[in-house]
Order: C-alpha cells, then sequence, then structure tokens
C-alpha cells in the first residue's frame, strides 16, 4: 500500500476554504542530489526537453477533460513527479484551485517547483489537504506503482473527491508487455481496459470513458520487450523519458505523430470503437446514490 509521509516545512494550503500551514523543521528531509530523489525512475535528461510520449500524454489527458472543463473547478493530481502534466493541465482547464501530490517531495523540490509553477499548490502529504474536496482527481500513471491499487483508490474517492467528481486514470497496458523497463520502474501490473474499469468500479466509480492510448507504440514495444529478454538489456530498461536527448525536429516530429495518433483514437473511442494502445485510461465519476 502506498504510503503518504508527513512533510515538515512551512507552506500554506488554500482550497475549498481549507487553510492549514505546517511548521518549519529540517529533521527528517533528505537533501536533494538529484533527480533520483523523486520518484521519477525515468528522470535524468535534459531538463528543457521532454519526452515526445509525455507531451502527447499531457495533450490527450487534457482533450479527455476539455467538455468538462467547466466541473474541474478544484483539481487533485497524485503523484503528479515534477508537476510537468499537473502544469499543462492547469494552463488547459484553469481550474480555482490546483494540488499536486507526491510523497516523494522533499521540502527544496516543492519550493523548487512552486516557484516554476505558482499556480499550483505542491504538497507531500494528503494530511495537508485534509476537509478539501475536490471536482476531479488525477492518477496519472499511479496505480501500477501500487501493490493494492483498488484500496489506494477508494482511500482517495472517499476522503477527497467531491459529490459526483470526476476521476481520470491512465496505466500502462497489457500484461503481455511487461518488462525490465517495468521492473526497473516499479511497476506491480500492467492493464487492460476491463481490469481497469473494474478496479475503478469495486471503488465506488462508474465509468462515463475510456480506452486506449498510443497505438503506434505496440509494437515497438512488444520488439523491445523481446529483446529484453533475449539480450538481457539493462541499459534500455534505465533510459526512461527523462533521459531524452535526441535533437528537436526528430523530437517534434515524433511529439506531433504519436498526438495524431492519440486524438484519433479518442475520436474512435468517443465513438465506441476501442483499439489497443500502450496505455489504457478511463474517465470516471462518483457513483450515483
Amino acid at each position: 500500500m502506498l504510503r503518504f509521509y508527513y512533510l515538515s516545512t512551512k507552506h500554506t494550503i488554500s482550497c475549498n476554504g481549507l487553510t492549514r500551514s505546517l511548521e518549519d523543521s529540517e529533521s527528517g528531509i533528505r537533501k536533494v542530489r538529484g533527480a533520483e530523489d523523486l520518484d521519477l525512475r525515468e528522470t535524468g535528461g535534459s531538463a528543457n526537453r521532454r519526452h515526445p510520449w509525455e507531451v502527447a500524454r499531457a495533450s490527450a489527458m487534457a482533450d479527455i477533460l476539455h467538455p468538462f472543463k467547466k466541473q474541474t473547478s478544484r483539481v487533485l493530481d497524485v503523484g503528479c513527479g515534477d508537476g510537468f502534466l499537473s502544469h499543462v493541465l492547469s494552463v488547459q482547464l484553469k481550474p480555482q484551485c490546483y494540488v499536486a501530490l507526491d510523497t516523494h517531495f522533499t521540502a527544496e523540490q516543492i519550493k523548487m517547483l512552486s516557484g516554476r509553477h505558482p499556480k499550483i499548490q505542491f504538497v507531500q502529504n494528503e494530511d495537508t489537504i485534509h476537509g478539501a474536496l475536490f471536482d476531479l482527481i488525477v492518477f496519472a500513471d499511479v496505480l501500477e506503482h501500487v501493490a493494492d491499487d483498488g484500496p489506494l483508490l477508494s482511500m482517495f474517492n472517499e476522503r477527497f473527491l467531491a459529490n459526483r467528481g470526476l476521476v481520470l486514470i491512465s496505466v500502462p497496458a497489457f500484461n503481455a508487455l511487461f518488462g525490465s523497463h517495468d521492473r526497473f520502474l516499479g511497476h506491480y501490473r500492467r492493464y487492460t481496459y476491463d481490469k481497469l474499469t473494474k478496479v475503478a468500479q469495486a471503488s465506488g466509480l462508474e465509468i462515463i470513458k475510456g480506452g486506449y492510448l498510443f497505438t503506434s507504440l505496440l509494437l515497438p514495444r512488444f520488439f523491445s520487450v523481446v529483446l529484453s529478454v533475449f539480450y538481457r538489456n539493462k541499459v534500455a530498461a534505465r533510459q526512461g523519458i527523462g533521459y531524452w536527448n535526441h535533437n528537436e525536429w526528430f523530437s517534434q516530429f515524433l511529439e506531433r505523430a504519436l498526438t495524431l495518433d492519440n486524438r484519433l483514437l479518442l475520436l474512435l473511442a468517443n465513438r465506441g470503437i476501442r483499439l489497443p494502445g500502450l496505455s489504457a485510461w478511463i474517465l470516471a465519476r462518483e457513483r450515483s446514490l
């Protein structure tokens, strides 16, 4: 089960009428040594160039949420990492309150990210926002890191989801593609759309829509898994999205191709056609009584 730790640093959280101030203390806080201190094991490359997959995923999630923009004035982003997706969604949705939570934050990292994204409130501990309710909770590639995904999802829904609030979830797809890269990232599993739907429904959610993303990456991923088995390619396992260092032209080309791929998949999903892809996603709502 994912654990949430107390962050001892002075800052103020104000959301849904809630204001809390935490006392400043350096005890028990790790010093920042580099990207490895965040639970972003794919982080480590250029800070100015995002991986095309990451950019395309953020664009797809913004597209999914666009029709519900007026219903998302208070957003909680669980497992937000370095805040890239949080920034994209906060710009696109323009909520009154955007809280980004990650259990691996240090005081220094929160200070750095808050300076970089002043409209987002970064926190390490869910108790910091105790009593706040959110119209939208985002779990972007989080559940696969948790041994007990259902209880975690239920806990957040029960404590922080507003009445008839929305939940957006994305996860890596298909256990047949589970490989060394998943093990390096600490994944417990990959999902199918049906499996993800069952987890969400068991947590008290009703599905609005869902499907897959990145169908064009299925074959490359399959061959990558096969090669890692035969050649025990440990180097490739450690070259995640943070190690992207290709030139600008190729990065933009791949970003546009993946974005087009996802837009086609979303268009088909809206018409009831669900093609397989490297990631599964659902948009759900608190089940009505």
